[in-house]
């Protein structure tokens, strides 16, 4: 080790830190300007719009730790922290935490989400890309956030939760925060109802024999409760959300030639096919 060489802590190095997407490369401060033996330079990065991006990424974490009131201003104590969660992913995975943690911002924050447009009254989703600098900051707040509520009432310490939420996060495993998840999959849906592929589905539901499966005209033998005590509106609104579950059901039945008509005439990728179901249970749910 040179005396110029700088590690966080004094252990870990930045020097092969990789990070695969170019879109976060200028939002992930992993670079020479950014290293530091401690994530605890005191700068003020709120001064200016995008300024925080310059920001060590660690010391992004440590900062979002800081929450809720009773914990602002211990910045020690986040410090702390994060150097034995670091300790707890390095002894687990035998790897550079540094890059475990890159890693698990990459992965962390959703690509899409969905917004309203329209004036009061007439309000519609509409499904957005999501910025880079977006995305490192929800993924470090869901990281913080699921680690916080794992280690409420619970016999192990935030460290470790944060140890277990970083590396879930990085290995993309269905353990992490699932708030990104559905809000990729909520995004999805108005996508596909944005491509207009239901007119699709439509034309392939009447024109196909589907003798297993309720006819539409029914949405309650799909289990939801259609009741007579219902307003004219409210049913109808139950039917229309049993609809679209049940055309998002019917995707999955369809064979493979549909599907690749299906994905030449209204590009809809592997995506939205694999999040169909869930999209229709978060409409559902809503």
């Amino acid at each position: 080790m040179s005396a110029t060489e700088v590690k966080l802590f004094g252990k870990w190095t930045y020097e092969d830190v990789m990070l695969s997407d170019l879109s976060l490369v200028d939002y992930i401060a992993v670079n020479k300007a950014a290293q530091s033996f401690l994530p605890h330079t005191q700068g003020r990065y709120q001064m200016r719009r995008f300024r925080k991006a310059l920001c060590p990424i660690v010391e992004r974490l440590c900062c979002s730790i800081m929450m809720h009131g009773r914990n602002n201003g211990k910045k020690l104590m986040a410090v702390r922290i994060v150097k034995h969660a670091f300790e707890i992913i390095h002894l687990l995975t035998d790897k550079n935490p540094i890059q475990v943690f890159v890693d698990a911002v990459k992965n962390g924050g959703p690509r899409e989400d969905s917004t309203r447009v329209g004036s009061a009254g007439v309000v519609r989703r509409q499904a957005v890309d999501v910025s880079p600098l977006r995305r490192v900051n929800q993924a470090i707040y869901l990281i913080c956030t699921g680690a916080r509520n794992s280690a409420f009432r619970n016999i192990k310490s935030i460290s470790e939760c944060l140890a277990d939420e970083i590396m879930n996060a990085a290995k993309e495993s269905s353990n992490s925060d699932l708030a990104a998840q559905l809000a990729v999959s909520a995004a999805t849906f108005q996508r596909m109802i944005a491509q207009d592929a239901w007119k699709f589905l439509k034309y392939m539901w009447v024109n196909s024999v589907a003798s297993d499966i309720p006819p539409l005209t029914h949405p309650w033998a799909w289990g939801l409760p259609v009741t007579a005590s219902l307003t004219f509106s409210q049913g109808y609104a139950i039917k229309k959300k049993a609809c679209f579950a049940a055309k998002v059901s019917f995707l999955h039945r369809i064979n493979e030639h549909v599907l690749e008509e299906f994905y030449k005439d209204y590009r809809v990728d592997d995506a939205a096919m694999h999040v169909g179901e869930s999209a229709a249970r978060v409409i559902l749910l809503h």
